[in-house]
């Protein structure tokens, strides 16, 4: 990214691209948890259910955050979701990956681990574009 603008489009296309991927998936883990249980080897029972539906909400109010921050031009605030996401994603990355080498998720699991740490270093390399940008901000708010 060689000038301010093309870090906000990149921002843009990022935000907007997660809050679809998130969106469609905390719909559909909300709506069809059995179904998403089933396809990653998980059991399905009464509390597995309620706990990946509550997983589900969590991905739409992460789809709402980035929906709602994806035009913000304050890079202390890009970078805060940037930074959220790289904890959230690295850990579920960790937690996919142990579930499925301790056999509570199929082997379909690790599309989880890969899904989850794809995300988690998009944000963190994204995250490297708004380090700097918090002063230029500031200076340049009245």
């Amino acid at each position: 990214m060689s000038d301010d603008g093309s870090r906000w489009e990149t921002w843009r296309s990022v935000a907007s691209f997660l809050a679809i991927l998130t969106g469609v998936m905390g719909s559909g883990v909300l709506l069809a948890p059995r179904l998403f249980l089933k396809f990653f080897g998980a059991t399905v029972a009464p509390g597995t259910v309620l706990f990946f539906r509550a997983f589900g909400a969590s991905l739409l109010y992460v789809a709402v955050v980035h929906h709602g921050t994806k035009d913000s031009r304050d890079p202390k605030t890009v970078r805060t979701v940037l930074v959220s996401n790289v904890v959230e994603d690295g850990l579920l990355t960790l937690l996919s990956a142990d579930s499925v080498v301790r056999g509570t998720l199929g082997k379909t699991g690790w599309l989880l681990v890969g899904a989850f740490g794809s995300v988690a270093a998009l944000n963190a390399w994204l995250a490297t574009k708004f380090a700097d940008g918090d002063a230029r901000y500031v200076e340049a708010t009245p």
